[in-house]
């Protein structure tokens, strides 16, 4: 087993944060055994899942949630459907929904934490969709930073007032002030400015949506099977109507039930603006986080046999290839997907999860690349050019459950599929990354504890030049190996992930390559 200790600045390597007398940052907090971000404030307390990029949880101040998402496969709208706001459902991909066995994960990261707001943006692992949650004392607001040409999504509440859906619970929106029961339906687009509110019968509460845009997109809602709300921004039926990037779209809580109060509460939330900077290119803050990597080996020492002496690229076939006369007896069909990674660390001391792969997309054609952890969760590999018949390479970093893992040996069971023929690709290379939280006790026994550094920057002697220097406490200048500079630009798309504007560079065999640069 070959491990790593790896330190990337990419997030805040604390746990909880506070960042304002009004709000608390954990990032290391866990929702339905799932990842998840836990914001804290004066009115809610939030659950953004990690992996999905969607709210789990959102809880009011007398431990009511009004979402109750579970991922338990099976329960439908009791669990598994709700969330908000399962904004892409079949455009590319299904993402921004608490994790279920349908939702394809996405990236998370938190851009700014300051006293005004928590900032965390999400973007899909196929690179087409981006979001950002701006989390506010009194709110949230959903800014949909990335949408693809040919795709739309809806914005979506699925969950229930109060925490369960009750006869006599109730909704009313900005045209209706009546309060109508929540077994009504709505459709039809809610007339600007486009709100709705969820009344509980005991609570002198609601929990409101706001659309910032007024538009004339269906706003449609009914109730599933007595248990869930399914309401809607740009929503008819299974047909979605929004396409806009840049849409935002709120939620909160408001301790008060009248139309006219919860009107001028509502009607006073101002668009969101970015976090100074954030426009520009994302944010770090000055620390980051730790890594402890095992990478793959090959040989049946290590649980991922070869069949060939000498090659160590690890194969992945259609299921088909065995009965397939022209190729069944070729050695290439002989690997079963099964690729063994050790994980000897307490899983619950662990701050995330991510599998990072290199990978020849396949034979064209090639589609629904996927595996699975442990006989648990299924996650898929982004659709980067091999479906349309192309040959390309990919570089995806997939964030992975906790609750998937195990301490010891993890099974990867790869496949895939092909309408026709050979169904074919090789994962050159892969690494299980596993987030260390700063007092895991490796960092502790090793002295990294306490361990920060930060990017300066300055013009060199040639204008066209910038110089990039890490500065770290001087007793860790001795115990730094390399230090591999990455930068986000607009450029030719090396990667073969479909973004031009994007972090530049891959790796081969896990040494970084079209970088800006590396030192030692």
């Amino acid at each position: 087993m070959l491990t790593a200790l790896v330190f990337l600045m990419t997030s805040s390597i604390s746990n909880i944060t506070v960042v304002g007398s009004d709000l608390v940052l954990t990032e290391a907090a866990e929702d339905e055994g799932l990842p998840a971000y836990r914001i804290e404030t004066p009115t809610a307390t939030w659950f953004l899942e990690k992996s999905g990029a969607g709210l789990s949880s959102l809880i009011d101040k007398d431990g009511n949630d009004w979402l109750s998402f579970h991922p338990q496969p099976g329960t439908g709208s009791a669990g598994e459907y709700r969330g908000f706001p399962n904004a892409v459902h079949q455009q590319g991909g299904n993402f921004f929904h608490p994790r279920n066995k349908a939702t394809e994960p996405s990236t998370t990261r938190v851009d700014y934490a300051g006293p005004d707001r928590v900032t965390i943006s999400a973007t899909s692992t196929n690179g087409l969709w981006g979001c950002r949650y701006d989390f506010f004392p009194t709110h949230c607001t959903l800014t949909m930073t990335r949408v693809p040409d040919r795709w739309d999504y809806w914005v979506l509440y699925e969950g229930a007032p109060g925490g369960v859906a009750d006869e006599g619970d109730w909704w009313m929106t900005s045209a209706i002030r009546e309060r109508q029961p929540l077994a009504r339906k709505h459709e039809g687009d809610i007339p600007g400015p486009e709100w709705i509110a969820f009344g509980d019968k005991d609570l002198n509460r609601v929990l409101w949506l706001l659309n910032h845009q007024d538009d004339d997109s269906p706003d449609n809602y009914y109730l599933m099977n007595s248990e869930m709300t399914v309401f809607g921004f740009g929503r008819q039926r299974l047909r979605k109507f929004l396409h806009e990037p840049g849409a935002q779209f709120s939620i909160g809580l408001i301790e008060d039930v009248d139309h006219g109060d919860v009107r001028a509460v509502v009607e006073s939330i101002p668009h969101a603006e970015a976090p100074t900077g954030l426009d520009t290119g994302p944010l770090f803050p000055p620390s980051g986080r730790f890594h402890l990597s095992t990478s793959l080996q090959m040989g049946l020492e290590h649980g991922t046999p070869r069949y060939r002496e000498g090659d160590n690229w690890f194969r992945v076939n259609s299921p088909s290839v065995s009965l397939d006369a022209g190729i069944k007896d070729r050695y290439e069909t002989r690997y079963n997907g099964l690729m063994m990674l050790r994980a000897d660390t307490d899983i619950t001391e662990l701050a995330g999860a991510e599998l990072a792969l290199e990978v020849w997309g396949g034979h064209p054609g090639t589609h629904n690349k996927r595996f699975i952890v442990n006989g648990r969760s299924t996650y898929t590999l982004p659709e980067v050019g091999s479906a349309d018949n192309h040959c390309t390479h990919s570089y995806p970093v997939i964030p992975l459950s906790l609750s998937d893992l195990v301490n010891g040996y993890n099974a990867f069971q790869f496949t895939c599929d092909k309408v026709s023929g050979w169904g074919h690709f090789i994962v050159h290379d892969a690494k299980l990354n596993l987030e260390l939280p700063a007092d895991h006790a490796a960092l502790k026994e090793a002295g990294l504890a306490n361990f920060q550094a930060s990017v300066e920057t300055s013009m060199g002697d040639d204008p066209d030049s910038i110089e990039l220097s890490v500065k770290v406490p001087d007793e860790f200048d001795d115990r730094i190996a390399r230090v591999d500079y990455q930068a986000f630009y607009f450029g030719y798309d090396e990667n073969g992930n479909g973004q031009q504007r994007d972090w530049h560079g891959m790796t081969a065999h896990q040494v970084p390559v079209g970088i800006a640069g590396s030192s030692t």
